[in-house]
């Protein structure tokens, strides 16, 4: 198999490839650190196999970058490697034609086996995360801030975040809170930092607010403790 890489984790991508390398599949895997590299390789390589790409990626998201594709008629098979587990995402990106959910977490072996599915035109997601996704509410009849949410492309589980940002908590302590860790908790204030054009945590939650998704705090509240960015 012939695989796209797409991931700003450079280390990450470099061990996947040679494990893939060494793997039964013997795959020859192209790294990009971005979408702008990834697409410079889809017109060298127009025979790729498959796209693997992260959900939170630099300028472009991964969510954005499988719509991309499909806009751009780029029937390549794509599929979601992510450490991000948000049913939300995962639900988005599938129903703009990912072919699957592979977390970061799955073992060079459990990897292989998702590939040969997905070559075999399977759709691949984790039982788990299936019944996450079709556990989610649909947003008729979820809560308007939440509708509000969705439609900026802002999860319900980034929506938490923010209101724990906006109360003044540093990452470590939204994902103790969460019961999350602390790199998921960067990945989702990058994401919404892209969603609202926000440079820092302070701007961030000022534009929530007037956008309708967090009721107004005294600005001296988090001031302090929002100025830095992610």
């Amino acid at each position: 198999m012939k695989i796209l890489h797409i991931d700003d984790h450079q280390l990450f991508a470099e061990g996947l490839a040679l494990s893939l390398l060494a793997s039964e599949l013997a795959c020859q895997v192209y790294s990009c650190i971005n979408v702008q590299e990834a697409l410079t390789t889809i017109s060298q390589q127009p025979d790729l196999d498959l796209i693997l790409i992260d959900l939170a990626m630099p300028e472009m998201d991964g969510i954005s970058f499988i719509q991309m594709l499909a806009e751009r008629k780029i029937l390549i098979p794509t599929a979601v490697l992510s450490a991000i587990e948000e049913p939300w995402q995962i639900k988005k990106a599938l129903e703009f034609g990912a072919c699957g959910y592979l977390p970061k977490y799955w073992s060079t072996q459990q990897l292989q086996l998702a590939l040969k599915n997905i070559q075999n035109g399977e759709i691949i997601v984790p039982e788990f995360m299936k019944e996450s996704i079709e556990a989610l509410a649909q947003p008729s009849s979820s809560s308007p801030r939440l509708q509000n949410a969705i439609a900026k492309g802002i999860t319900s589980r980034q929506l938490e975040v923010l209101e724990l940002i906006q109360s003044g908590y540093r990452n470590k302590q939204i994902a103790d809170i969460l019961c999350i860790s602390e790199s998921t908790v960067k990945s989702h204030v990058k994401a919404l930092f892209q969603a609202l054009y926000a440079e820092n945590r302070f701007e961030c939650v000022r534009f929530a607010e007037q956008s309708g998704l967090l009721e107004s705090t005294p600005r001296q509240v988090i001031a302090q403790n929002n100025r830095c960015s992610i």
